[in-house]
């Protein structure tokens, strides 16, 4: 996961402001389906980054990770409550990481003192979906949601 994706996840945590009891107020619906290659791509994160500007202040980013078909409900602060309406920019990587530390490998590095190494990843979607910057998909989302999205990526 890059810097940038891990920034996202904690600006999602970080910010409760405009908060209900239940969660927030204001969030529609957002589903849908990642496909690449016109297969289902099963553990991906998707992102939807702001691209309002600062006339919408209380649109925030909202994320999913994809389940075994592909399909994904966005979540702002709990799980599937919904994204703000607004203009979004669409991130989608899938990282894998190098390696999988066994419990005992990780319970060798405690007993030495030191932190369990954090393993290199690597996207295995097109890179160009793996920044807002660089990213061809968004998505304007209206109040009342949208439960169809399908997003094809190619190389």
């Amino acid at each position: 996961m890059n810097r940038y994706n891990i920034l996202l996840i904690g600006l999602i945590v970080l910010f409760p402001a405009g908060c209900t009891q239940n969660g927030l107020s204001g969030l529609a619906p957002a589903s849908g389906v990642v496909l690449y290659d016109g297969k289902p791509v099963e553990g991906a994160l998707v992102l939807f980054v702001p691209d309002g500007g600062a006339n919408v202040p209380e649109q925030r980013p909202a994320s999913a990770e994809t389940d075994v078909n592909g399909k994904f409900v966005m979540m702002t602060l709990q799980p599937k409550d919904g994204v703000f309406p607004g203009k979004y920019k669409v991130v989608i990587t899938k990282n894998i990481p190098e390696k999988v530390y066994t419990f005992e490998e990780t319970q060798e590095f405690f007993r030495r003192g030191r932190p369990t190494p954090v393993p290199k990843s690597h996207n295995h979607l097109p890179e160009k979906y793996a920044d807002a910057q660089t990213t061809p998909l968004e998505i304007t989302l209206e109040i009342k949601g949208n439960k169809t999205l399908k997003y094809e990526l190619q190389d």
